[in-house]
């Protein structure tokens, strides 16, 4: 066998990333270890040991380096499974050596092959002279010689104690490789290792482990009874009263017959309940099931039935929802009930058993892989040794205030209540309106000198950043990875981690410097961690591994899963005392730095990241699998020049493939951003000897063209299509024939096209339609030829327009829906001057001069005669002017009719000063939002001197392209997908109801409010996640009306200005279009990916959007506006006003975003009969705390759990 056909074989694979982690060091030079030998090892004994100590550190099983022996030099790369002998391993190095002896190797030829980038690459030198070290290329170099064996290290990496433990595993592998009977059973670490290890875990804390909260509860009640317990609201409690109520609940629930091991469910909202009817629950000796109000019916139908409760404790406004409970036939009492509940006697107290601590606390529902929830069962003894760990970490005293603002139904509520309540100290209550709005939340705080507040990682982090809180000395993040931060005084921000599974947090680390990467900590008391391979060994310090718990936190299973339960907690290896005799696996994989804390690594899930999207390839592959051409598939993630990555599609078929139909077939099935963007037709798979994907043999896609045969442009036009091309996509040069989607092309890139030809004035639908320079040329062409062609007498109205006209006719003024404002103008603005530049400026954009007409007893329109447009300067008292005012609007909603009116006024003041005032009334037809920008910067420029350049495509040519598409097959197409896209996210499109019964009637009321948000924030959010404020907007009213309608689905109408095509960029006229704005979300999408998948969803559907026909109807309707004019602006020589006149249709809810200087604002139209004034007030708060908790990084079903459920649910 040749050299060629060797590698092919044996190095063609994607070569595995086994360099240790580095340990923070500073910028060093090389730096060397030795350990002696006992004895001699040969140079295949010695490579075996070195592979599987990579594989050790890196959590993999195979391992590669580069062995140089003298002067030459050689690969090894292999593989190996736990059970392989280390005899049978080491005869395979054997063997591997002697067959890369045949060939001759150069250094960087090994470095290529092995994939290794510059400073990263690992070197094992034989018999090395002394003070030898490895080149640059490398970052650490093991050698051998002498009786010892060394390690040299890079010292910008590593540090002296980092390679002290490597070295130390390395010599226990090369000891034991000898002994033991499988790869499996290789001891990794020293004894030395193991002590370092066990004095991680030297935490034990003595507490009182009989008893439980429940009896500290009254301990506390009795020492401190006019302590307050709990604080919501206005509404406190002592410790006296929530003894008291708490006594009656559990009273009341054993005559029902209820006692230990018994559940009840408990259905509330936040509120005091939260302490008193948990404490009346547990007196009583049973367990409770917190609903989260915010989870579906059906999955709290589910919860109350796998737990099988015997009774529900629910809010009286939340009782109507138990009728979705089908399976439920209990006792059903509400919290009136609750608290009018008789005085428990003496007698009656004394015979409640209570818990004991073995006894069931809580169950937790948490979300399953498989979708269906796993209740976690949380003992007694576990909540006590959590909460004895709390109390002498944090140290809270009776006078201490901790807030409770995790949700119910987490863990996290668990350590805002218990253990503060076993101290006599005081929980107060987060409302939900508080827990986003972190002003809110700071100004609670500080009312109630709360000095403990628990909240989610980057909430807190965002919090900490921002809010002056004296009172406050801790705030605990949990439940995600913090990002890093410089820590600010007073606060202490202390990152917990810990599954449900372990009770809240397990390791606990105090952020009091900036880190790159933040830990978790180290092993709270009475807790072991243990860090362990694929083969369950622990691992040195430094190794990556999976996180084990073990200790009297550990919970006592899932509910009704055995075979789950058996799965994740496991017999404890490593201990024989009965306290940690279970151990749970958490599956994540995290590594022990040197001093004993914990550093996060993440989860071994096989994800690549596609356009910022989590894509798991096998998800792909399966889709493709069941095209029913393919006989045989393969994906892979590669590298786009233009940056990211894309999928690549291998398939193998005995027919030829059509590509578009198998793209389509995928995206029928999967989200956008899955699709692949190239698709390969291969023979076979390339597989290797162990019959895995041959990555290393597959075609790389041909992103530098899909053709085999180069064409060239034949003008500049696919000249300059063809370089955009090849920009956009990443390739070196784009042919006339290159299809730009089967190229790699998707809807960002079509950004980038946008840009790149902008002079073209391209669209979306010239690119998807064009498809190749030469086809988007000939459509270019096309089109302009029809621009130049013969002049239409009359012009497209259109539905949409006519509808504004039926409704304007329909008012008692007849006048239309209009677009008017006053500008109060600075003293020095020259009115002649500024009459003549409105002139000028209404002749560069002649179609405002538009007049309807009936043509053949059909509304359209035509050019007026573009006279008389120069306004004339009026002069009048203000008495005068305030009497016209009232009149200044008139009806221009007729035939033949003017659209517009331009008014100047020269009002002389009572105290003889001028004011100056411009005024227009524009027909709707005529005008939108950014056609006012453009009027007035046009107006402004002309002011000034400058010329005002004409418009080039008018309105007239925009409705006219409409007309044309009107009716045609492939416009009716466009309507079919439209339909079928919006009912694949929901049925329930553009629903929203309100808190009152319309009864048919409308009574439309129009209010503009700001929204009270940090744009600072938000700017950093999109800029981070690259999308846009209108796609943040919009996922934000999606996900609220999602939860509205009680669905992880939201779609409703939008409508968007239409200027994408560049053409229309400064056409003056109302160019919108409607779509559906889809989104949807699941329980473990993150906010990054929430957000971007709305913006995929959002450029798709603007690709196909309408002009009639809407897939969704029109009761709900959002849009973002872009950025809006502030009311002060500066305007023909001076600073000026401007004040917009009132003016909307009978809706029922239109929901407009403008972006101003110091906030988004929101204009929102809607029907008083349908949605009260505090339904709306509710919404807007939400709103703006989705968006809000948006840009702080919470996940979207997070969200919907902190969001307010009060007496409306918007």
């Amino acid at each position: 066998m040749d050299k060629e056909t060797w590698c092919t074989r044996y190095l063609s694979e994607e070569s595995p990333e086994c360099l240790p982690l580095p340990d923070g060091r500073e910028p060093g030079g090389w730096g060397r270890q030795a350990l002696s030998l006992a004895t001699e090892s040969d140079v295949a004994e010695l490579s075996a040991s070195l592979l599987l100590l990579l594989g050790l550190y890196s959590g993999l099983q195979e391992g590669a380096l580069l062995l140089q022996q003298g002067e030459g030099f050689r690969p090894v790369r292999l593989s190996w499974q736990g059970e392989d002998s280390p005899q049978d391993f080491i005869a395979r190095v054997q063997g591997w050596l002697e067959e890369t002896g045949n060939f001759t190797w150069q250094e960087e030829e090994i470095a290529e092959l092995l994939g290794w980038e510059p400073g990263r690459g690992l070197i094992l030198c034989l018999e090395a002279e002394r003070g030898w070290v490895p080149g640059d290329r490398y970052a650490l170099g093991f050698c051998t010689g002498g009786g010892e064996a060394s390690i040299c290290y890079d010292e910008g990496r590593y540090s002296p104690a980092f390679i002290r433990e490597l070295l130390l595993a390395w010599g226990q592998i090369l000891q034991s490789l000898r002994t033991a009977p499988s790869l499996d059973k290789v001891r990794v670490t020293s004894a030395e290792t193991e002590q370092r290890l066990n004095s991680f875990n030297d935490n034990a804390h003595d507490y009182d482990r009989q008893t439980t909260v429940v009896e500290l509860f009254r301990q506390r009640a009795a020492e401190f009874p006019e302590h307050m317990a709990v604080i919501y609201e206005e509404r406190a409690y002592t410790y006296a009263q929530v003894e008291n109520m708490s006594d009656r609940l559990a009273v009341f629930l054993t005559r029902q017959g209820l006692g230990r091991g018994d559940r009840v469910a408990v259905f509330i909202p936040r509120s005091e309940y939260m302490v008193i009817a948990s404490l009346g629950v547990l007196k009583a000796g049973c367990a409770y099931e917190p609903l989260d109000p915010n989870y579906p019916d059906e999955r709290l139908s589910f919860m109350a039935k796998d737990a099988e409760v015997k009774v529900i404790l629910v809010a009286d406004e939340l009782k109507t929802r138990l009728a979705n409970f089908p399976d439920y036939k209990g006792l059903v009492l509400t919290i009136s009930e609750v608290a009018g509940l008789p005085r428990a006697t003496e007698e009656e107290i004394k015979r409640l058993e209570g818990p004991k601590p073995e006894d069931l606390f809580i169950l937790i529902y948490t979300s399953g892989t498989t979708g269906v929830p796993k209740g976690v069962r949380l003992l007694h003894s576990n909540i006590m040794c959590y909460a004895a760990w709390y109390r002498r970490y944090f140290a809270p005293t009776p006078e201490t205030k901790v807030s409770c603002y995790n949700s119910y139904g987490f863990d996290g509520s668990l350590a805002d209540m218990y253990p503060i309540l076993t101290v006599g100290g005081t929980v107060v209550v987060v409302p939900e309106e508080k827990k986003l709005d972190l002003p809110a939340l700071a100004e609670l705080i500080r009312r109630h000198g709360i000095s403990i507040s628990d909240m989610p990682s980057q909430v807190g982090r965002q919090f900490a950043l921002t809010m002056d809180c004296p009172s406050l000395r801790y705030i605990v993040g949990g439940g995600e990875k913090l990002v890093s931060f410089e820590p600010v005084y007073p606060y202490i921000m202390a990152n917990e981690y810990g599954p449900t599974e372990a009770t809240v947090s397990v390791t606990c680390y105090d952020v009091t410097k900036y880190e790159a990467d933040i830990p978790i900590g180290t092993p709270n008391d009475n807790t072991d961690i243990y860090i362990v391979d694929a083969y369950g060994r622990r691992v040195p310090p430094g190794a990556l591994g999976e996180l084990w718990i073990a200790g009297p936190q550990v919970a006592g299973g899932y509910l009704n899963r055995p075979e789950k339960t058996k799965e994740v907690f496991v017999a404890n290896p490593f201990s024989t005392d009965p306290d940690y005799a279970t151990a749970y696996r958490t599956g994540d994989i995290v590594r022990y730095l040197l001093d004993g804390n914990i550093q996060f690594v993440g989860r071994r899930d096989g994800l690549v990241k596609i356009r910022g999207f989590r894509v798991e390839l096998s998800e792909v592959e399966g889709v493709i699998h069941d095209f029913p051409q393919v006989e045989n598939a393969a994906v892979a993630a590669w590298d786009n020049p233009a940056g990211g990555k894309f999928i690549a599609a291998y398939v193998v078929s005995k027919d030829p493939i059509d590509r578009d139909a198998l793209a389509e077939f995928i995206r029928e099935r999967k989200p956008p951003y899955m699709v692949p963007a190239a698709i390969v037709q291969l023979e076979s798979i390339p597989r290797n000897q162990n019959g895995k994907l041959n990555k290393k043999a597959l075609p790389v896609p041909e992103l530098r063209g899909s053709l085999e045969e180069y064409v060239a442009p034949k003008n500049d036009i696919e000249k300059e299509l063809c370089r955009g091309f090849a920009a956009a996509l990443g390739m070196e040069r784009a042919s006339a024939e290159e299809d730009f989607f089967q190229a790699g092309g998707d809807s960002l890139s079509i950004v980038r096209l946008l840009s790149e030809c902008r002079d073209l004035k391209l669209n979306f639908n010239l690119i998807y339609e064009g498809k190749t320079p030469a086809g988007i040329a000939a459509l270019l062409a096309e089109r302009s030829q029809q621009a130049t062609g013969e002049k239409k007498e009359s012009h497209f109205f259109g539905p949409l327009q006519e509808l504004h006209y039926d409704w304007g006719n329909s008012l008692e003024e007849g006048y239309g829906l209009h677009c008017d404002a006053y500008i109060t103008l600075d003293a020095a603005t020259d009115l002649e001057r500024l009459a003549v530049a409105i002139e000028t400026v209404l002749l560069a954009h002649p179609a405002m001069d538009a007049r309807l007409t009936m043509v053949e007893g059909e509304l359209r329109w035509k050019q007026g005669d573009l006279q008389g447009l120069r306004p004339v300067v009026e002069e009048m008292t203000r008495a005068e002017y305030e009497k016209l005012k009232t009149q200044l609007r008139q009806s221009l909603n007729k035939p033949d009719t003017r659209m517009f009116v331009m008014r100047l006024f020269a009002i002389r003041e009572e105290d003889g000063n001028l004011s100056k005032v411009f005024y227009f009334d524009i027909l709707h037809p005529i005008i939108d939002g950014d056609s006012i920008d453009i009027f007035l910067q046009d107006v402004d420029a002309a002011y000034r001197g400058e010329k005002v350049q004409p418009e080039e495509y008018s309105i007239f040519d925009y409705y006219d392209e409409i007309e044309a598409k009107l009716g045609t097959e492939a416009y009716r197409q466009e309507q079919q997908w439209n339909r079928d896209f919006v009912r694949s996210f929901t049925s329930r499109l553009s629903e929203m109801p309100g808190d009152l019964d319309p009864k048919g009637e409308n009574d439309t009321k129009d209010i503009f409010v700001p929204i009270h948000v940090d744009l600072a924030a938000v700017d950093a959010f999109t800029k981070a996640q690259g999308i846009t404020d209108g796609t943040l907007t919009a996922a934000a009213f999606g996900l609220l009306q999602g939860r509205n309608n009680g669905e992880q689905a939201g779609v409703v109408l939008t409508i968007y200005n239409g200027r994408d095509d560049i053409r229309f960029e400064r056409t003056m006229g109302a160019i919108y279009r409607h779509y559906p704005l889809c989104v949807s979300w699941d329980e473990n999408m993150g906010a990054g990916d929430f957000v971007r998948q709305t913006q995929e969803n959002v450029l798709l559907c603007r690709r196909h959007a309408l002009y009639e026909g809407d897939p969704v109807p029109l009761i709900v309707a959002f849009s973002y506006q872009g950025e809006d004019m502030d009311t002060g602006f500066d305007f023909c020589g001076g600073r000026a006003e401007y004040e917009e006149i009132e003016d909307f249709e009978e809706e029922n809810f239109d929901f407009f975003v403008h972006r101003r200087s110091d906030d988004f604002y929101v204009n929102l139209t809607y029907n008083t009969k349908e949605y009260s004034e505090k339904f709306v007030e509710t919404f807007l708060q939400n709103y703006a705390r989705v968006i809000q908790a948006l840009v702080a990084g919470m996940k979207p079903a997070d969200i919907i759990r902190e969001l307010a459920d009060k007496e409306v649910v918007p």
